[in-house]
């Protein structure tokens, strides 16, 4: 009997460490670093065995957590206030990519996307924006969308948050982001934009002036 053994292939080292804490069945703060550590290298071991393409990012966390583990063993009377702030950075990095991963299923299983729904505290992103325009952008982008539907029918693409966020880094700096929604092709589409957007901006990548132009960091 042939064995066929399926290998989850991930598209960033977050979306390995999220399975692995899934996995565990709890909280990242719940599992050793020690422990993560050990998993995360030899889940690449085992990709690397299988050939799978393993990117520069993977290579750099792993190293990332094994120096972790390694502080995470010394006597508690060691831990230097480096480390806490290391350890907590990790921590609220993880907990916010997953937070951000179920929004963005959420809104790709939802039928009827409204902004208003979206959990985003917008004042704390955006210090200087206007909240009441930033959502008049947002309603009128999925007007003009919803106008070109009732003219013909656009197919559904599924696309990742991360293939956005690299679309708005190579091709939307110096761009107005009015015009950038409006000319996409469905209010999903908007949605999941917007969320690159925010990601972006609390990764300290981009930022929006006044006139809601996005400029690089």
């Amino acid at each position: 009997m042939e064995l066929v053994f399926k290998f989850q292939e991930f598209e960033g080292p977050l979306d390995l460490i999220i399975y692995l804490v899934k996995k565990n069945k709890l909280s990242i703060r719940d599992i050793p670093l020690s422990q993560l550590a050990d998993e995360f290298y030899e889940y690449l071991q085992q990709m690397k065995n299988l050939n799978l393409n393993i990117t520069s990012e993977f290579i750099v966390t792993a190293s990332y957590l094994m120096e972790l583990k390694s502080k995470s063993l010394l006597p508690r009377s060691s831990e230097d206030e480096s480390f806490k702030i290391s350890k907590e950075k990790f921590y609220s990095q993880v907990e916010k990519y997953a937070a951000l991963k179920h929004l963005v299923e959420k809104v790709r299983n939802s039928e009827n996307l409204n902004i208003e729904k979206i959990p985003v505290s917008v004042k704390t992103v955006f210090p200087k924006i206007n909240e009441k325009k930033l959502k008049d952008i947002i309603k009128n982008a999925i007007k003009e969308v919803e106008l070109k539907q009732k003219v013909y029918k656009i197919k559904k693409e599924e696309i990742t948050i991360e293939t956005i966020m690299s679309k708005v880094l190579n091709s939307n700096i110096n761009k107005n982001l009015y015009e950038i929604l409006k000319n996409l092709n469905s209010k999903y589409e908007i949605i999941m934009y917007f969320l690159a957007i925010l990601e972006l901006i609390k990764l300290k990548k981009i930022t929006l002036d006044e006139e809601f132009y996005i400029r690089s960091v």
